[in-house]
């Protein structure tokens, strides 16, 4: 897989993007932990636009999550990101955008989203699908903005 990219032409500008990212990872981490206290378990979260997987292994960790989901529309990113989450120990199902149905109703603690929004076509469905799998009283953090480019 060297030399081959998922979201850009190269594996080394993905691999600089989750560097970048690192920083508004850490950003939306610690707003998280502030909205939800100490002590609230995250047992079971999403990432939309999961991409390698990067924010989800360091979520699972940071909030000991039992099982989380990454929605990636790039086959390699999914791969990569399944991969990368097995060899961490993390149970983590990564699915095709098309397949939100996979996630049982009331599902997740938190769903994340950093700079997908605005690559998502229809936004009600979209938003459909997140009022189904949140469960009540639990929240959902979308960014925007973040990378100028975008």
């Amino acid at each position: 897989m060297t030399g081959q990219g998922t979201f850009f032409d190269n594996e080394a500008d993905d691999a600089a993007l989750e560097s970048i990212n690192t920083i508004f990872w850490q950003s939306l981490v610690g707003h998280i932990d502030e909205d939800y206290g100490s002590g609230t378990a995250i047992d079971t979260m999403i990432d939309v636009g999961c991409h390698r997987g990067g924010f989800l292994h360091r979520a699972a960790g940071h909030w000991n999550c039992n099982h989380v989901f990454g929605i990636e529309p790039i086959d390699l990113a999914r791969k990569l990101a399944t991969d990368r989450l097995e060899s961490a120990g993390i149970p983590a199902t990564i699915l095709t955008p098309d397949s939100w149905n996979i996630i049982p109703k009331d599902a997740a603690d938190l769903i994340v989203g950093q700079e997908v929004l605005y690559l998502i076509e229809d936004l009600v469905t979209f938003m459909a699908h997140i009022a189904r799998v949140l469960r009540p009283r639990r929240r959902a953090y979308f960014t925007l903005g973040c990378h100028t480019e975008n």
